[in-house]
């Protein structure tokens, strides 16, 4: 039995080709949900680990989309050096750390439990509000201004 288990239902994950979820073309393997399709959760898999260990917490499509919009934003935070100003006195080359370690001061959660990869969607949306609210209290960004967010690609965003 898989020691992975799915973040949306709970049932063990197999490990299989991404081909299964992205039509034929292979980005390398992928912890599946046991009951997909009808459960469309999965999560890659370091491509350096020995024992497949996976990227995060196997997620749905509502999921993989707030993390990828928390991400975007989080992104932005340490690649442009915002982070530097929030937190001086830290290496350059130690950014992304450094941001996840202000991230979990801000949210109050240890260290090693701060990482985007292991939240479901609704955590991740709450975090993007609170760090918005930190930022905008901070005057890196203007109120309400999403320098993070999507470009509009016409597609329907809510609800799955």
């Amino acid at each position: 039995m898989s020691s992975v288990i799915c973040g949306e239902c709970g049932s063990p994950c197999v490990l299989a080709d991404s081909t299964v979820v992205y039509r034929g073309r292979s980005r390398g393997k992928i912890w599946i949900c046991s009951r997909y399709p009808s459960c469309d959760s999965y999560v890659g898999v370091h491509s350096n680990s020995r024992r497949h260990a996976p990227k995060g917490v196997p997620a749905g499509p509502y999921t993989r989309r707030a993390r990828g919009e928390l991400h975007r934003f989080f992104d932005w935070l340490w690649k442009e050096g915002i982070i530097d100003e929030l937190m001086p006195g830290t290496k350059r080359g130690n950014r992304r750390r450094k941001a996840y370690l202000w991230l979990s001061r801000v949210l109050g959660i240890p260290e090693g439990d701060c990482h985007i990869s292991y939240w479901h969607g609704d955590r991740c949306y709450e975090v993007l509000e609170i760090i918005t609210k930190k930022l905008e209290e901070s005057g890196h960004i203007r109120k309400r201004s999403r320098p993070y967010a999507r470009k509009n690609t016409g597609r329907r965003t809510d609800g799955d």
